[in-house]
């Protein structure tokens, strides 16, 4: 998910989007380029989650 979805989703602004990002940063990596990018669920959380990647 790309920060304009989060934004949009969660009706809050880019700053507080960022600053929750920071705050789950072990949960949650950004992969692919600044432009086409998004953010993911790490492989941490998937495996408490019990679930596998799927890239």
């Amino acid at each position: 998910m790309k920060v304009n979805e989060l934004i949009e989703k969660l009706a809050v602004s880019e700053r507080t989007a960022k600053r929750d990002l920071e705050k789950i940063r072990a949960l949650i990596e950004y992969r692919g380029s600044k432009k086409t990018g998004g953010y993911f669920l790490s492989e941490y959380m998937l495996s408490k989650l019990g679930k596998e990647s799927n890239d």
